[in-house]
């Protein structure tokens, strides 16, 4: 994979869902909301340096679970890997189900379930087929993907100013300044969740030393900008945008009556694009645990790992996303993304630890500005967790017992730097 189909890979696992989501949720926060996704974007900025650093730790292969390996041992990078994992396949479900809906939502006819079940199956067939012929065609879909998730909230933020102008800024809200910003920014910095996925590509990656620091700051620079130009518009349109789903509302209100149709499109075309992404990081995450001995497992003969990594990974969104229509759970799946997220931000914690020792243990040379990278990525890491509902911490409880009994049917349970 070349530097573009890297940017797009990037631009691919973080501009997705919150771009519709958020917006919404913001609309309390007046245009400190919109704001607030420059101060997570300065967290998530600092997360690529740590990542670009961290991807210089191995020659061969990359990843958060391979950095948190060399630096702790097997068994916690096991761990990781697990709980890397299944937040990754698990937290791409709603992917498949938004896509569906958006589809139903663009033919305007109500889909039965075994419908639904179709569509959802082709969908994600056509998706893992890209994957299976390998990283440098799913690059070329990631390109393809990038392009449709880009030029359409560059033109369409456009024709929104063009008619109506930036609008008016609404800084009179029921919160002070710093508690606005702080709150919004914990709802921003969700956006941006997945940026360190494109190191565990780094095996395929054409001079990965160079290609993979750069274009995780140009993939996510060009995310940030996305989503604070495209939020300050919509909460400078407040008029426009009042309700449930401001951006449809203003893409409808700009566009007549083919701009629903025309946004329930673009929205599908968002989702399978992130879910490529997803599934790519995610089979190559498998393909690296097996070949680097982390996991134990014979995938079947004639069967190389990046091919049985992507297979697993599709089947277990398949299988997860049929039950959950199955059951009609759809309401869950709100309270299941912020879960997920926080395990996102505990392997952010684990991959800055690593990078201190590294540096501590003298195994990585850095510039002395790294350690004021490290100070604003932990600190926004650290800051996230101490928001967290008490609750949130049974579920790295479940995996790690879930993890343990896999790794004891699976593995030797032995540790290879015993």
């Amino acid at each position: 994979m070349n530097l573009f189909s890297v940017v797009a890979f990037v631009i691919g696992l973080q501009l997705g869902s919150a771009l519709f989501l958020l917006p919404e949720q913001l609309m309390p926060y007046g245009s400190w909301g919109a704001l607030s996704w420059l101060v997570s974007g300065m967290g998530a900025l600092s997360l690529t340096l740590i990542f670009a650093v961290l991807s210089r730790t191995d020659p061969a292969f990359g990843g958060p679970c391979v950095y948190i390996e060399k630096a702790f041992g097997t068994h916690v990078g096991f761990y990781s890997t697990w709980a890397y994992w299944f937040i990754s396949w698990f937290s791409s479900v709603p992917l498949l189900l938004l896509a569906v809906s958006s589809l139903e939502s663009a033919l305007g006819y109500k889909l039965t379930l075994f419908l639904k079940i179709i569509i959802g199956s082709l969908l994600l067939a056509t998706i893992s087929i890209l994957n299976l012929y390998g990283a440098v065609i799913a690059g070329w879909g990631e390109i393809a993907f990038a392009l449709c998730k880009v030029l359409p909230w560059v033109i369409i933020p456009l024709i929104v100013v063009t008619k109506y102008g930036w609008g008016t800024p609404h800084w009179d809200v029921e919160f002070t300044p710093l508690k606005a910003l702080s709150s919004a920014s914990l709802l921003t910095f969700w956006g941006f969740v997945g940026l360190e996925a494109s190191t565990t590509i780094k095996d395929v990656v054409k001079r990965p030393e160079r290609t993979i620091p750069l274009a995780l700051f140009l993939g996510t620079s060009c995310v940030l900008l996305i989503y604070f130009v495209n939020t300050w518009i919509v909460l400078g349109e407040m008029p426009l945008a009042q309700g449930i789903n401001p951006l449809n509302r203003i893409i409808s209100k700009v566009f007549g009556p083919w701009g629903n149709v025309s946004f329930s499109l673009l929205t599908m075309m968002m989702c399978l694009g992130t879910l490529n992404s997803w599934l790519l990081a995610s089979g190559q995450m498998i393909s690296v645990a097996l070949k680097s001995g982390l996991i134990q497992i014979t995938p079947p003969k004639a069967m190389n790992p990046t091919v049985f990594g992507v297979l697993l990974t599709a089947f277990m969104i398949g299988a997860t996303t049929f039950l959950i229509q199955f059951r009609n759970s759809e309401e869950i799946l709100g309270k299941v993304i912020e879960l997920c997220c926080a395990i996102f931000i505990m392997i952010y914690v684990a991959c800055l630890l690593a990078l201190i020792r590294f540096i501590w243990c003298k195994e990585l040379q850095v510039s002395r500005w790294v350690w004021g990278v490290i100070l604003i990525a932990g600190g926004f890491s650290f800051w996230s967790l101490y928001t967290l509902p008490l609750s949130f911490w049974i579920i790295p409880g479940i995996l790690f017992l879930t993890g343990k009994f896999i790794k004891n049917r699976f593995t030797d349970g032995e540790c290879r730097d015993c």
